[in-house]
């Protein structure tokens, strides 16, 4: 999500990068990270979230209850 709202520029520099990197993992963690989710919906809409969900998460190991 975070790659999807907040892109690298091809011409950062390596402490730009490292800003990048650094805000990537204050926005992903804890609070943040539901905040970034509902940015991504303000952005972008359910539907693409649902398969970046599904996308994300390995069918193959849940095994579905009774």
């Amino acid at each position: 999500m975070y790659c999807e709202l907040y892109p690298k520029l091809p011409d950062m520099d390596e402490k730009q990068n490292k800003e990048w990197e650094k805000q990537r993992i204050i926005k992903i963690v804890g609070k943040n990270a539901i905040k970034l989710a509902e940015g991504y919906l303000v952005n972008f809409d359910r539907n693409k979230i649902n398969r970046l969900i599904g996308n994300t998460i390995a069918d193959d190991l849940f095994i579905s209850g009774d």
